[in-house]
């Protein structure tokens, strides 16, 4: 990650995707908070906080106070050249005729403050004029170095069709995105913005059943091991605790974290490993009998032929499903598999009541 930040030119971007609670929204939060704390300007978009049929109006004040967020970290530290950017924002900005809106009061620095003023002024004009005066606007911040965080992009497609263009015209501007599981039903429903992944072989069966973002490199986030689990909470679990956890729970991050807090309320290890596959088993069955595609039988039956292999997302609409029910996850760019051990092994007791 590092490596590829601290690069002059950036001619791909990353897609970085693997199962719920591995890690990814938060490494790059913290990643972001890092770049900040260098004097770098560190944009996270997280459009998972927009309603799913989120109007333009809503996205525009999501951009508008992720980049106040943005300025605010650097606001305090000593930055050198900043002023010229001025000189490009400003006539965006003011291009319909639109007076500067009042900057930030919070922003102390007055030219922080102006570049502030000048992205909300542009992205309070018209559609037709406040998405191409800001993708146009985003290149003058080149002296604070700024590297773009998508998190959940897959929400806003053809806004994320608009940061792949990015990447390939300002390639001195790293973008890492981010995306969820969801990424599989959107790449089919907005073909137009996704291209097949490169990354297979050119006669693979599977070679046109997924699609990513264009000018995008995909990097899947694998679970952490229980090395890496002991290691970090060897101040916080007994060594042995860590382990059972493990046993049962993989390096999921979202179930260690749950556990963690079910022994915080003085529960016991193995009742705190119990109510997370109960919680997993009572997700299964909702996914089994509530609505969507296939009969009770038919699902039952497909989650019992994952317990040995995985399947292709070019299977139909169950996997997809499955996936909406958070039970599923991609392991592949073509295949899904259970969202953590433990989501496994509720899937095999139910599995076995169901016999």
């Amino acid at each position: 990650m590092n490596t590829y930040l601290n690069q002059e030119i950036h001619s791909e971007s990353l897609l970085i995707y693997g199962a719920p609670g591995t890690g990814k929204s938060r490494g790059l939060h913290t990643t972001a908070e890092t770049l900040s704390s260098q004097g770098r300007l560190a944009f996270v978009f997280d459009f998972l906080q927009l309603p799913r049929n989120a109007t333009n109006k809503q996205t525009k004040f999501l951009l508008q106070y992720s980049i106040r967020d943005a300025l605010l970290a650097l606001d305090g530290y000593k930055l050198s050249n900043i002023r010229s950017i001025l000189d490009r924002l400003l006539p965006l900005a003011t291009i319909d005729g639109s007076e500067l809106q009042t900057p930030y009061p919070q922003i102390k620095d007055p030219v922080l403050g102006q570049i502030e003023s000048a992205f909300s002024t542009i992205l309070s004009q018209d559609d037709s004029l406040a998405y191409p005066a800001f993708f146009e606007a985003l290149p003058a911040l080149q002296p604070l170095r700024p590297v773009i965080f998508l998190l959940n992009p897959e929400r806003q497609p053809e806004l994320f069709e608009k940061f792949s263009e990015l990447s390939t015209t300002s390639s001195f501007i790293p973008i890492i995105a981010e995306v969820s599981d969801q990424i599989a039903v959107y790449s089919s429903t907005h073909p137009e913005i996704f291209e097949h992944n490169k990354n297979f072989k050119k006669n693979s069966k599977n070679s046109k059943k997924f699609f990513i973002p264009k000018s995008f490199r995909s990097f899947y986030l694998t679970e952490f091991t229980n090395s890496e689990a002991k290691s970090a909470l060897k101040d916080l679990l007994p060594s042995k605790d860590v382990s059972s956890l493990y046993e049962k729970l993989g390096g999921h991050g979202a179930s260690f974290a749950k556990a963690f807090d079910l022994i915080g309320e003085n529960m016991k290890t193995k009742a705190a490993l119990d109510e997370i596959i109960k919680n997993n088993k009572a997700t299964i069955y909702r996914a089994i009998y509530g609505e969507g595609i296939a009969t009770p039988y038919e699902r039952t039956k497909f989650l019992k032929s994952l317990l040995t292999k995985n399947a292709q997302l070019s299977k139909g609409q169950l996997p997809i499903q499955m996936v909406n029910y958070g039970i599923l996850t991609l392991s592949d760019l073509d295949e899904v598999t259970f969202t953590s051990k433990a989501m496994k092994e509720a899937a095999e007791q139910i599995v076995k009541e169901l016999k």
